[in-house]
């Protein structure tokens, strides 16, 4: 799965567990910021029928993706941002996996996350899921582990984004509108400090 390693195994366990329990066949889907195709490897394992739209600004990483006999894999080369503004399907479920600290407003987190709940109930079917899943660091970790630990896995894979970039579980839970929660798991997932990941699922409530 290319970043399916010793950073990203555990997270990863955690989520299929809510794809295969929250999703169903013949959904159509959402995968926003979709990367290499972890997302799209995991529904096709366990539902059938199901029609993916992949969002990326890559172009790159759309061009990874691999074709699945029992999922249709709809390309979307775009701003997440700018797509869910101008859409016109709407989902089933959405999918966002260690993307919302990419996509969001860290100065202001709180405000950015009504945009962004309001901005998925626009794009979705009542009874739809909205599934999230991130990393993050609990506030009493020093900020000195933090630089340390972020060091280890730039040396180790390349990529590691600021502490202030991520969307702690309050926000999540306290800034909600238009959902409703159905579960909530978080895991620790880095080694030698407490780092976590979450993931949350959601279902899509009436309009007002």
């Amino acid at each position: 799965m290319g970043r399916f390693d010793s950073f990203y195994a555990a997270p990863y366990a955690l989520l299929e567990k809510a794809i295969k329990k929250h999703i169903k066949n013949k959904w159509i889907i959402l995968d926003m910021g979709c990367g290499d195709g972890v997302i799209e490897e995991l529904i096709s394992k366990h539902h059938q029928g199901c029609v993916i739209h992949c969002v990326d600004f890559s172009a790159e990483e759309l061009a990874k993706l691999k074709e699945y006999p029992e999922t249709e894999i709809v390309k979307h080369h775009s701003d997440i941002h700018e797509f869910l503004k101008t859409n016109q399907i709407k989902f089933n479920a959405i999918v966002v996996n260690t993307v919302l600290h990419e996509i969001n407003t860290p100065s202001d987190q709180s405000n950015y996350m009504r945009t962004f709940y309001d901005l998925c109930h626009q794009n979705m079917l009542e009874g739809g899921k909205l599934i999230i899943g991130d990393h993050y660091f609990p506030p009493e970790v020093p900020d000195d582990l933090v630089k340390e630990f972020r060091k280890f896995q730039l040396a180790s894979i390349g990529h590691a984004d600021l502490r202030e970039k991520f969307v702690n579980p309050e926000i999540i839970l306290t800034q909600v509108r238009g959902f409703r929660f159905m579960h909530q798991k978080e895991i620790v997932s880095g080694k030698g400090i407490d780092r976590r990941y979450y993931v949350f699922v959601l279902e899509r409530e009436k309009s007002q």
